[in-house]
């Protein structure tokens, strides 16, 4: 049974695994690994329903973070806004004049039937193209962790640096992999279309966080049921690695562990990485 079956329409492909050692071989980008995540294509209209997130506590982190270093903020630049969850809150309840970018088609057409206050434009975070300078840049959870090379990360840097007015600030956020390496859970999601058994594993092989997705989506209106396999690469990262890698543009100003600000960063127990940078004068 495929996409079809279940009266989805122009979905081709339930499954997506490339093994891992290619990209531990060759070095190839993980950006054009996620490119091709059906989460991000075919799958991107249950997006908001399996990944679980709490999208209302990281805004409202966010809104302390720059009210604390960028009081008078007002343009932020939403880099791998994936679906607009946090474009649309930053703006609506903070007032912020947000623009997201994202490398999936799907994503930037969810973000914009979600936020139409908002702009939203297909990009690579490594190739930005923009007319205007931001205040604040933001790029959360995985997005900076598809940056495998050291290539990419110089053109992301680069080009962070590029968009922000003077002394901006550049917020990452990434998964803490020194607290645990291997998780193997169970979650079911369920709306008023689809019901999702959703079971995930993931590994860190050398500098590499596999995550592989197995679903069960059942489409309530028939009965029809689909499985669909997919896969997360990303570089692991230490804070360290990051901090050098920045160094020449920015300065550090924050790392935190959590999504709180009480939460400073510890190796060993936090949850996240999330560093603060301020764009260094010129």
């Amino acid at each position: 049974m495929n996409f079809r079956n279940i009266g989805i329409q122009n979905f081709a492909r339930n499954v997506y695994y490339i093994p891992p050692e290619k990209y531990l071989l060759n070095n190839h980008s993980l950006v054009e690994h996620a490119r091709f995540k059906l989460l991000y294509n075919e799958l991107a209209f249950l997006y908001e329903l399996v990944t679980f997130r709490d999208s209302k506590q990281e805004t409202e982190f966010l809104r302390k973070i720059i009210s604390s270093f960028k009081p008078n903020a007002k343009h932020i630049l939403d880099v791998g806004c994936g679906v607009g969850r946090h474009a649309e809150l930053l703006c609506k309840k903070y007032g912020y004049s947000v623009m997201g970018v994202d490398i999936s088609d799907k994503m930037i057409q969810l973000a914009k039937s979600h936020c139409p206050s908002c702009k939203f434009m297909k990009m690579d975070m490594r190739k930005l193209k923009l007319s205007r300078y931001f205040d604040v840049a933001i790029c959360m959870w995985s997005t900076f962790n598809y940056l495998s090379n050291p290539k990419d990360t110089k053109s992301f840097f680069n080009e962070i640096h590029k968009s922000l007015r003077r002394t901006g600030l550049l917020i990452i956020d990434m998964k803490n992999y020194q607290k645990d390496n291997l998780q193997c859970f169970f979650r079911q999601a369920k709306d008023d279309s689809y019901s999702v058994n959703l079971w995930v594993f993931k590994r860190v092989i050398k500098n590499l966080g596999e995550g592989v997705y197995f679903y069960l989506i059942k489409k309530l209106k028939t009965g029809e049921e689909l499985f669909a396999l997919d896969q997360e690469l990303n570089r692991v990262y230490r804070l360290e690695e990051v901090s050098a890698m920045a160094s020449p543009l920015f300065n550090p100003v924050k790392i935190y562990g959590d999504y709180s600000c009480d939460v400073e960063f510890t190796p060993n127990r936090s949850n996240r990485v999330i560093l603060v940078l301020k764009k260094r004068k010129n």
